[in-house]
């Protein structure tokens, strides 16, 4: 009888695994695993994967730090609760050894997407049937044998956890990465499931934000060992935001999504429990320092664990969202439709999550597997600057611009050491955080340049390309660009060039 993932042999309808029938936990456990759909999700990094999903059903201790915890226990000593979950595994459970758990952004996973190589065509694609290829992207991850999970935090979306208690939802994820990690298992009912040595939890956005308030509140500790359930964190976009589902919620209501009355955490509030706090990597996107105040976080001192970078690519990238919901549904800038900047940072994100399993794998690698920290160079924001959120008389930065109209600092990725036009302007007004639907600030928009222009900045198409290749090679060096991903850089600018341009 072959074994694969959670269960033994084929599904033919849901199977219930885990400690069946055992007392009801004194603390917070996961107590069953129900799956629901086991499907193969093809070959890749010469492992055969299946994508896996279901739901995770869970007791919370009446003791956890939840806001809402002790009105729905109304006594009781734990609260079940009941969360939707998938992962992405080797069908070998000897092969299992590294997982990235996503935390969803809306109940969707966008990590794949964020990491997957934008030149890419439909034949490069993983060619699975949603929703593994939603989960799997371009294979990525799966192609560096390191599988792919996602937890449903966020309460109010089908499978997460309830509204009067939002917190749950850190608990499940929390519990979760103890679960891979080998907890609550050998029970008599239980079957074999993968066990993962190294764990990372990752967010973007939204999500990212998640990670941020997961980690400040202390849910990293593992309430029976005090280490750190994920060893390493990954964040898009998580500039110290945290979201108002717990402690940081307003006057006692709770939601989903950042508060525009609420600063940005520093590096010490975020991390500040050096027994369970993971190593962190920040990556910030140029109109962050707009919309949400990343300089806060940005200026603040470094903390041991923490790795900051920045890109110049925008929050939500030009094309991923139609431009009539940008402009005529979400009304972003009054409703007038400009270019929205397609810059991508996709490949240079790939090399950072890569070094960020090694460094936190069990030979503890050298730090140089990481590339050096790479902030933006910022600036006071000018009082009469028009779309910057402000946060009342805190002093806001901005990153600095060079010559060449890119912002300075940063990784030094193609489009910003070689730049075929400028984010004008960088944040789409309103640049604001008034509601989970209010982003407009997350895009750029974005002014090509046109063939003179590129004539007179780098002569021919052929120099052009001739610069390109040679800065893509350099990034290789640094570390900020994978070998097997220097075609693909030069490839995404060629896309770009315009036709005339000779």
């Amino acid at each position: 009888m072959r074994v694969h993932g959670f269960i033994f042999g084929a599904l033919a309808a849901a199977t219930m695994i885990g400690p069946a029938g055992a007392a009801p936990a004194k603390s917070s456990a996961i107590i069953a695993v129900d799956v629901t759909r086991d499907l193969p999700a093809g070959t890749y990094g010469g492992l055969a994967w299946r994508y896996v999903e279901g739901v995770i059903h869970g007791e919370v201790s009446a003791a956890e730090s939840v806001a809402g915890l002790s009105e729905l226990a109304a006594g009781r000593a734990t609260v079940p609760y009941e969360v939707a979950f998938h992962i992405v595994e080797p069908e070998s459970l000897a092969e299992a050894d590294a997982v990235v758990v996503e935390a969803p952004n809306r109940g969707n996973p966008i990590l794949a997407r964020s990491l997957g190589d934008p030149t890419a065509t439909s034949a490069d694609q993983a060619g699975v049937a949603a929703p593994a290829g939603a989960a799997i992207g371009d294979a990525f991850l799966l192609k560096h044998r390191i599988s792919l999970a996602a937890v449903q935090w966020q309460a109010g979306l089908p499978g997460g956890p309830p509204e009067a208690a939002q917190g749950i939802g850190e608990i499940a994820v929390r519990d979760i990465g103890r679960w891979l990690g080998g907890a609550f298992r050998g029970g008599s009912g239980s079957a074999p499931a993968p066990v993962f040595r190294h764990r990372v939890l990752a967010g973007v956005s939204q999500s990212a934000w998640f990670v941020n308030t997961f980690l400040a509140e202390g849910f990293n500790a593992d309430p029976e060992t005090g280490r750190g359930v994920y060893q390493g964190a990954f964040t898009r976009n998580g500039n110290g935001v945290v979201l108002a589902i717990n402690s940081f919620g307003a006057g006692g209501r709770g939601f989903p999504y950042a508060r525009n009355d609420l600063a940005p955490l520093t590096p010490d509030e975020l991390l500040s429990r050096p027994t369970s706090d993971p190593e962190v990597i920040d990556v910030a996107s140029l109109n962050d320092f707009y919309r949400l105040r990343a300089s806060v976080f940005a200026r603040a001192p470094q903390r041991p664990r923490l790795h900051r970078y920045a890109t110049a690519a925008p929050h939500a990238r030009g094309g991923a969202t139609p431009p009539e919901v940008v402009f005529e549904t979400m009304k972003c800038n009054g409703g007038a439709p400009v270019a929205l900047s397609a810059v991508s940072d996709a490949l240079y994100l790939r090399p950072l999550i890569l070094g960020l399993l090694r460094v936190t794998g069990d030979e503890q690698a050298a730090k140089g597997d990481l590339p050096p920290d790479a902030p933006f160079k910022l600036t006071p924001a000018p009082a009469d600057l028009e779309g910057l959120n402000r946060l009342g008389a805190t002093p806001l930065w901005i990153p600095q611009y060079g010559p060449n109209g890119a912002p300075t600092g940063g990784i030094p990725m193609l489009e910003a050491a070689a730049p075929l036009g400028l984010a004008e302007p960088p944040a789409l007004p309103p640049a604001v955080i008034a509601s989970i639907g209010e982003t407009c600030g997350n895009f750029s928009g974005w002014r090509s340049f046109p063939a003179e222009e590129l004539a007179r900045r780098y002569g021919s198409r052929a120099d052009y390309l001739k610069v390109a290749r040679e800065k893509a090679a350099e990034l290789v060096r640094a570390g900020y660009l994978l070998d097997e991903d220097e075609a693909a850089a030069v490839r995404q600018l060629e896309r770009e060039l315009p036709t005339d341009f000779r």
